[in-house]
């Protein structure tokens, strides 16, 4: 089997104007039976699904047509910053938006020679080891930059995960989460990213191709499914 390649999409590309992100749970239909009751029958493993779109100037569809053309139709996999402006508010956090592409300086000011700075990655940090499968996590809400929330998305190794409720205990919080069943464990004092991201193939050949008119605008409408098979 061919290794498929993964392409991180840069987050200046992802100015979106409509978000979807969702779980697939991936149920077969509330089927009637002869007691006049219903059944849902769950088929597979949940993922998370996306049509988010997007809204490219000049230099983005050239930039977004190179991204396409690298992941070479339905071979690669799209590493996707899961923006969520209602859960993240980017523009309230001091700074953030504007380190997001270039990253964080160093105390002096300084860059690295390529000049970026370091990774800007808000994180929330767990207290206690949470297994793969587990049902809910333990984190430090003194570690966050920002709440917490039900509804927000998070991710943790590119393995998205929905908050469903938020429990105080003490200084800390527990979390419940939805797909139930963590993907991948996460060791104590491990770090959740903020900015939640995810690994998505296309869904359909041909996604996303950039078309434009004569005011050299596109606004093309992505189809993604999250790569759930990943070694």
């Amino acid at each position: 089997m061919t290794k498929r390649e993964i392409i991180t999409v840069p987050w200046s590309l992802f100015g979106m104007t409509e978000v979807d992100w969702d779980i697939d749970f991936r149920e077969q239909g509330a089927l009637e039976n002869i007691a006049g009751g219903t059944q849902v029958v769950y088929s597979a493993f949940p993922r998370w699904i996306g049509s988010p779109s997007l809204v490219l100037n000049r230099a983005e569809i050239l930039a977004w047509r190179a991204h396409r053309w690298h992941a070479g139709g339905l071979r690669g996999v799209f590493r996707i910053f899961m923006k969520d402006p209602a859960a993240v508010n980017l523009r309230a956090i001091a700074g953030a938006d504007a380190y997001i592409e270039p990253g964080v300086p160093f105390s002096t000011g300084a860059v690295f020679a390529t000049g970026e700075g370091l990774q800007y990655s808000p994180t929330v940090e767990t207290v206690g080891a949470a297994a793969k499968g587990a049902t809910e996590m333990v984190i430090d809400p003194a570690t966050a930059e920002f709440p917490i929330v039900p509804g927000m998305i998070v991710s943790h190794d590119d393995w998205p995960i929905g908050i469903t409720s938020v429990t105080t205990e003490g200084s800390y919080q527990r979390l419940t989460f939805r797909p139930e069943g963590l993907r991948g464990a996460i060791p104590d004092q491990g770090r959740i990213s903020l900015l939640p991201t995810g690994l998505f193939e296309a869904s359909t050949a041909g996604m996303g191709n950039p078309a434009y008119g004569l005011d050299r605008v596109s606004r093309p409408r992505l189809q993604l499914r999250e790569w759930i098979n990943r070694p």
